[in-house]
């Protein structure tokens, strides 16, 4: 099952990187990522250590965003 993600990770990064650009696609990768561990920290899934999500760990997270956002537009 992983395969089939992964697999279609790759086609997306090669169908979606000539339409986005280099820099939004890689900035969209990370902050996909770094949201993501935001979670399993939060919820403890994967037996990982429980982190709360704060008002810091959230306004990282929407600077990521954003940032991704701006690198995108201009």
């Amino acid at each position: 099952m992983a395969e089939l993600g992964a697999d279609a990770w790759v086609y997306a990064g090669l169908t979606l990187v000539t339409k986005v650009g280099a820099g939004p696609f890689v900035g969209l990768t990370v902050t996909a990522a770094l949201i993501m561990s935001l979670m399993i920290d939060h919820f403890g899934w994967f037996r990982m250590e429980y982190h709360p999500l704060n008002i810091w760990r959230v306004l990282g997270g929407l600077l990521l965003v954003a940032g991704v956002t701006l690198i995108a537009k201009f």
